[in-house]
Parts: C-alpha cells; sequence; structure tokens
C-alpha cells in the first residue's frame, strides 16, 4: 500500500515538474495518467488535471474513452452546466461513473437522489473502485449517508472491490455520526479479512471513539501500534481515548503535547491537546495552543479563532487572536463584524466587543460602529457608549472644521444610534443630555414614504417619547433593577 502511494507521489510529482518548467509531459501511458490525475485530486491540484487531459488528447486518440467520466465531474465542479453538457454529447460510454455525475448534477446539494440511486444500481451489474468512491463522497457530501446504510447490500453485490466499499462507507458513516454500529461492523469486517492492514486497525478505533467506547478505542489501537510502532496517528488516538479517564486524563495530556511538540502543525493532536487541556480547566494554557498552531498556517488555521475566543482567555491572548486575525483575513470590516455576530450568536458578547473595539482602534471601524454601540448597550457598558459616541461626534466636528483633505470622513449615525445614545444617557443619569437628544429627534424626524420604514420609525420616535419623558421627570422611572427603556414593556 505504502509502495503504490509512493510511486503515485513520484509520478505526480515528475509529471508537474515537468509542467512547471515548461516542458511537454511525454512518454506516459494511459494507467499512468490516470494515476496522475487522481493523485492531483486528491491534491486538490487543478493545474495538473487539466495538463493530464491536455496531454492524454495529445497523446491518445482515444482519450476521451479513458478519461472522459473524468472530464465530466471536473468541468461540473467549475459549472453544472458545463457538467450537463458532458452528459448529452453524443457517443459517451454507458459507464456507473457517467450516471454517478448523473446523479450529482440533478440532485446537488440538497435534493433527494434515492430514486436515481436506485435506477443507478439496477442498470449496473458491477460498479468500479472509481465509481464507488465518487458515489459515496458525494452522498456523504449531500448528507445522505442514510442511503448508503440502506442500499449497503446491493453495493456489496456489485462492488468490484469490496473491503474498499467496506472502507469508503465505513468511513462516511463515521464522518457523519449516522449509523455507527453499521460503520463498526464494516470495520471489524475489514480488520478480519485484512489483520495487517493498519488503515482498517485505525478506522475501527475511530468508530469505537465516535461510539464512546474507550477500552475497544485502546485496544484497536493496540493492534495498529503492534503493526508500527512509531505510527503517530495511532499514538494520537491511543492518547484522545484516555482523555474521559480522570485517571489517565494527565497521562494523555503529556502524550498529546509531546506530538504536538514532535510536528506543531498536526491538526489532531493540537485538537487533542486542546480538548484535554479543557478538561483540566486550563483554558489559557489551551488558547495557547491554538495560537501556536495558527501562527504554524497564517491564512489556512485561522479557522480556529472562534474556538479560541469560546476559551474566553486572559486577554493578552484575545488580543494575539485578534492580531493574527488581522494579519490572516486583512481589513474587511464586513467580515469582521460577521464573525463578531457569530459569537454574539453563542452569547459571547464580551469576546464579540473584544473584537470589534480592536479593529476600531487598528483600523477604524466605518460601516459598523453602530452594531459595537448595539453591544455597548446590550451588555449595559453604558460609559463605553457614551465615550464612543461623544469620540465620534469631536471626530465629525473635526473634520467638518477641517480644510485638510486628509482629515477623515464624518461618522453617520442612523435615528437607531440616536436612541441608543440618549437611552444610555438615561441610564447613567445623564438627563439633560437623554432629553436634549431625543427633543431633537422627535423635533426634526426624518421623511419617509416607505411604509414599513414609516412604521419603524414611528416606533423609534415613541421610545424617544418615553426617554424623553423619564428624563423629563426622573421620579418617574420605575424602581426596578432591570429597567431598560429601550425593552417592550
Amino acid at each position: 500500500m505504502e509502495n503504490d502511494e509512493e510511486y503515485m507521489k513520484d509520478l505526480y510529482e515528475r509529471f508537474r515538474s515537468e509542467v512547471v518548467a515548461g516542458r511537454q509531459p511525454d512518454f506516459y501511458d494511459k494507467e499512468e495518467l490516470l494515476d496522475i490525475y487522481d493523485y492531483a485530486q486528491d491534491e486538490g491540484d487543478v493545474m495538473v488535471q487539466l495538463f493530464v487531459f491536455l496531454t492524454a488528447a495529445r497523446l491518445f486518440p482515444d482519450a476521451d474513452e479513458f478519461l472522459g467520466e473524468r472530464m465530466g465531474f471536473f468541468v461540473s465542479y467549475i459549472d453544472n452546466r458545463a457538467g450537463l453538457d458532458m452528459l448529452r454529447r453524443s457517443g459517451r460510454p454507458d459507464t456507473a461513473l457517467w450516471d454517478v455525475l448523473a446523479l450529482g448534477i440533478n440532485h446537488f446539494p440538497d435534493g433527494n437522489p434515492a430514486e436515481d440511486l436506485d435506477k443507478l444500481l439496477e442498470r449496473h451489474k458491477h460498479l468500479d473502485s472509481e465509481s464507488v468512491i465518487k458515489l459515496v463522497d458525494l452522498l456523504r457530501d449531500m448528507k445522505h449517508t442514510d442511503l448508503l446504510a440502506a442500499n449497503i447490500g446491493r453495493l456489496r453485490e456489485k462492488a468490484e472491490d469490496v473491503r474498499g466499499l467496506q472502507f469508503e462507507v465505513a468511513e462516511a458513516l463515521r464522518d457523519a455520526g449516522t449509523d455507527l454500529p453499521l460503520a463498526r461492523s464494516l470495520a471489524e469486517e475489514l480488520t478480519e479479512s485484512e489483520p495487517f492492514n493498519i488503515d482498517n486497525w485505525m478506522l475501527l478505533a475511530k468508530i469505537e471513539l465516535a461510539l464512546g467506547h474507550s477500552e475497544e478505542c485502546l485496544s484497536a489501537t493496540d493492534y495498529a501500534t503492534a503493526l508500527n510502532p512509531d505510527f503517530k496517528p495511532a499514538k494520537v488516538l491511543k492518547a484522545l481515548a484516555k482523555i474521559n479517564d480522570d485517571k489517565a486524563l494527565p497521562q494523555a495530556v503529556e502524550e498529546l503535547r509531546m506530538a504536538v511538540n514532535e510536528d506543531p502543525s498536526d491538526s489532531a493532536s493540537v485538537r487533542g491537546l486542546v480538548e484535554g487541556l479543557k478538561l483540566q480547566g486550563k483554558n489559557d494554557d489551551a488558547a495557547g495552543v491554538l495560537i501556536d498552531f495558527w501562527n504554524q498556517d497564517l491564512s489556512g488555521n485561522a479557522y480556529v479563532f472562534p474556538d479560541i475566543m469560546r476559551l474566553s482567555p486572559q486577554n493578552e491572548q484575545v488580543q494575539a487572536a485578534c492580531t493574527l486575525l488581522l494579519e490572516s483575513n486583512g481589513r474587511d470590516e464586513a467580515r469582521w463584524a460577521r464573525m463578531a455576530s457569530m459569537l454574539e450568536d453563542e452569547n459571547l458578547l464580551g469576546q464579540a466587543i473584544f473584537m470589534m473595539e480592536f479593529f476600531h482602534r487598528e483600523v477604524g471601524l466605518k460601516k459598523t460602529l453602530e452594531y459595537l454601540l448595539s453591544l455597548y448597550y446590550r451588555t449595559r457598558r453604558f460609559e463605553d457608549l457614551r465615550n464612543l459616541f461623544a469620540a465620534c461626534c469631536h471626530h465629525n466636528d473635526t473634520v467638518l472644521d477641517s480644510s485638510d483633505a486628509n482629515a477623515g470622513i464624518p461618522y453617520r449615525f442612523s435615528l437607531t444610534a440616536f436612541v441608543i445614545f440618549a437611552a444610555a444617557n438615561l441610564m447613567t443619569g445623564d438627563y439633560d443630555t437623554a432629553r436634549s437628544v431625543t427633543s431633537m429627534m422627535i423635533a426634526s424626524p426624518p421623511s419617509t414614504s416607505d411604509f414599513e420604514d414609516n412604521i419603524r420609525l414611528q416606533g423609534i420616535l415613541k421610545i424617544a417619547s418615553d426617554i424623553e419623558r423619564y428624563a423629563s421627570d426622573p421620579a418617574s422611572i420605575p424602581d426596578n433593577s432591570d429597567f431598560d427603556p429601550l425593552k417592550p414593556i
């Protein structure tokens, strides 16, 4: 297995080096081109995939016959209509792989392919390995692994490589977290039929772990390490199986820390170590591990940012995470606000505020400044709200009084921002400012011709009127701790 993998890697790298060097790839037979294409597909190397098609067309008159289905899949990833055009071409062979492509084009991403899958299994007596892999991947991506489970018997009867089918289906079920007992049964059969295949034992161990069977997971990883004592993924999985055992947790954390130190870019080890540290109550340490991991690949590992924020670590680490986010994702204000909103949805308001404050300090909020004001209000940080609003008003005065073209542009606030500002002043006892702002709003409301906008405007003016009334007569403010003029009565 490893020799085959090394052979395909060497073949792919030789072909790729020729393309990059501007040389015309030559002296490749059909099977080699198929292997190069499949390896390039696994690597996500679109350039090599394209040059395989070009090379095959130049070297072989029948290139369409042995690469046609792959061409169909390739163009369908670019444009669904292009995939349909490939399907409609006359003279194409009637293969299972073409039918898998049709299944995807007709139903991806959220259709129900059950009927067409039934027809496909009726039409074809045999399913080659490529068709099986594509079919399993498609149903997994469509979240229809239930159809794999329901048709596993028919698929077994037709698959040319039954063991390959079992592995792919078991892995898909494990990834989806569905029909795990069936996945375990398939994996157990593989370990019985190929007991010296380490991948089978690793698959079984992962499924047992997903089922919460720590002892069974450890047993499977023992078999894997017996086959290869230096196989790191087995060691990591073994440590993961120990995490939920309070007595074994310290040892598991140390083993995972060693694995991370050995390879800081190994996401599985990092995830395991973070989980172990969280169970030990060491959230700051866990955040530090994720920050170090992020530093290994600024753009590729940026997905850990929400996980760091969920740990609620010390401000220094949140600061470091925001700095990395700015370096990796740039200065897209709208994207920052969306990410902050995701944290808000998880009730992580403090972290959302930190994000927006950081961006405002480093870059300057323009379009989403009111979002920060609303976060301040919701967390009852009224002084911060008032200070930010006042700073923006001072900035506007400076811009308007300046003849310098570099003075900047003024902030523009909606009526909602003004009513939030007035409410914050009411809540902090600055009744004069609250009354002044609301009186101005009521005296000079904007005109609107849109029916829904008019309804919203009337609601805002009603709140402003209430705030003005409270500010004019503070004794009328309800005497309870949860009073809030912006909450409906």
